[in-house]
């Protein structure tokens, strides 16, 4: 039997029958886990250990959930299909602490750099960042919040004569056909891009719920993974939408292609 203890900084794994014993840690630093080893015992007698001022949960077959750890990692709980940019299925965990700061050595996974490089996980983009923008025609309207967008390129690579890079406005909903622009949002992996058409507002996907690590870019989340504590931009999407890993979005936990700015590279993924 094992039970998972909850930290501000992680979390760890800890069998509780027939000795106390660690068996696996998710981002915490080395004390933590020895603190947290006496909730642990409380657990197994049935009681709270006095001064250990933590959590604890067992797991019990919950749908994939996304927490970030304050200046530290994403917490990712139950994710089944985690997978590299070039579509390769990197091994996980019931529990993953994934790199958001942009230095791990062990990419996509934490290693603590964190703790030294001085990240912070606070968001600096102003509300204004993150509302809609429409844009109306006959039969769709689309909408678009720049302040999530990642910069992946679908849109004005795969229709340019409706989104037109560089121009001003940079969207016109009269230079394709409906069908042609609904298939191109339905490709929009952050959720930035939605439409609506007869009232209804879509942003046209239905996953399993995945992480993929992007090539040098953010981590592409989809299936409706639970992101936890967090608010949402107006309009964005819950069931896709993607998370900043090179450290220096103005919107964390979203991405707002601050990664194309920097220069961010992953040699590794």
């Amino acid at each position: 039997m094992h039970v998972h203890v909850k930290g501000p900084d992680g979390e760890a794994k800890f069998w509780v029958e027939p000795n106390i014993e660690l068996a696996q840690n998710y981002g915490l630093t080395a004390r933590s886990p020895r603190s947290l080893r006496s909730l642990g015992a409380g657990y197994r007698q049935n009681r709270w250990t006095a001064g250990v001022d933590h959590s604890w949960r067992c797991k019990m077959n919950e749908p994939p959930t996304i927490e970030c750890k304050q200046n530290g990692p994403y917490l990712v709980k139950d994710l089944t299909d985690l997978r590299s940019s070039n579509g390769a299925a990197i091994p996980t965990k019931p529990v993953i602490a994934l790199c958001r700061c942009g230095g791990s050595s062990n990419k996509p996974f934490c290693d603590g750099t964190h703790q030294k490089n001085g990240f912070s996980g606070v968001k600096q983009g102003d509300a204004g960042a993150t509302t809609l923008q429409d844009y109306r025609t006959l039969g769709i309207t689309i909408h678009d919040n720049r302040g999530i967008c990642a910069h992946a390129g679908h849109c004005t690579a795969g229709l340019a004569s409706v989104f037109e890079y560089g121009s001003e406005p940079w969207i016109d909903p009269d230079g394709a056909k409906v069908e042609a622009i609904v298939q191109t949002i339905r490709n929009c992996p952050s959720g930035a891009l939605s439409y609506t058409i007869h009232g209804v507002e879509e942003h046209g996907q239905q996953n399993n719920p995945a992480i993929s690590v992007t090539k040098d870019g953010p981590y592409a989340v989809v299936g409706g993974v639970a992101l936890l504590d967090q608010t949402w931009g107006q309009g964005a999407s819950t069931e896709h939408y993607t998370l900043c890993r090179c450290g220096g979005s103005k919107n964390k936990p979203f991405c707002d292609g601050t990664h194309w700015n920097i220069g961010f590279k992953d040699e590794k993924n």
